[in-house]
């Protein structure tokens, strides 16, 4: 098991990012926060912070490795949009992805 380092919330899922390569996506309608959707390999060292939008339709993952990826909601499930990769600070651009929301 790992820790848990970031959680981000839409009006029905909880998305958990922790040491692990992988995001977690769990549905908030059941009462048993059933598993909707394991989002593999999406950092390949983990994933320290999460964001999602005011919509809940897109959201953005910081991994350790120092890349952003970005994810949009198509039809029910989520998908990677892009990474944002460079030297520009990571936390830049999640400010940034905050302001857009």
């Amino acid at each position: 098991m790992t820790d848990i380092f970031s959680l981000a919330f839409t009006p029905n899922q909880v998305f958990s990012a922790s040491g692990s390569s992988a995001i977690k996506v769990y549905s908030t309608n059941n009462p048993e926060f059933p598993l909707a959707q394991t989002l593999e390999k999406a950092h390949k060292l983990g994933c320290h912070h999460l964001a999602v939008s005011k919509d809940g339709r897109v959201a953005a993952s910081v991994g350790f490795g120092g890349e952003v990826n970005v994810w949009t909601l198509q039809d029910g499930l989520w998908a990677e949009e892009g990474k944002i990769v460079g030297a520009i600070s990571m936390s830049y651009h999640c400010q940034r992805f905050q302001k857009l929301r």
